[in-house]
């Protein structure tokens, strides 16, 4: 399993710990874990709404999450970096402005998804089906 440390503030030292494997890949905080499937992807502990909208040819899925995305105290981490079949990028503006950007593999049922503090947002075709399931301690989305 490849792993990466990513840095989520701009204090040095703190990060989110990233986990791939050839089916999936797992981002971790202090509060909140997100993995991402090929055809699902699940937040755990707490997205308090989810929004779907058709942009011409695309789909995007918004999980808003419950509380803002917490680092860890991780060391120094990389900001750009080849994640197992993952291409997984980190821009941080200020403490207030910061994204991670992960690039699926092809042949995935969505394209990409960006990581906000506070939202998470997947991409994919509008030929897409969208399905959500709310479960105790976690949230998924499941693509067709």
């Amino acid at each position: 399993m490849a792993r990466v440390l990513i840095p989520w503030s701009t204090r040095d030292g703190f990060g989110l710990i990233v986990k791939a494997s050839s089916e999936e890949l797992t981002v971790h905080g202090r509060n909140a874990s997100i993995t991402l499937a090929a055809r699902r992807v699940t937040v755990n502990d707490g997205v308090r709404e989810s929004v779907i909208r058709d942009v011409g040819k695309r789909r995007y899925v918004y999980l808003y999450l419950s509380e803002p995305l917490e680092p860890l105290p991780i060391g120094l981490g990389e900001t750009r970096a080849l994640v197992g079949r993952f291409e997984v990028s980190v821009v941080i503006i200020d403490e207030d402005m910061k994204y991670v950007t992960i690039v699926a593999p092809g042949g995935w049922l969505y394209n990409y998804a960006i990581l906000t503090s506070d939202i998470l947002s997947i991409e994919s075709s509008v030929k897409r089906k969208v399905y959500t399931e709310r479960l105790d301690g976690e949230f998924n989305v499941y693509f067709a």
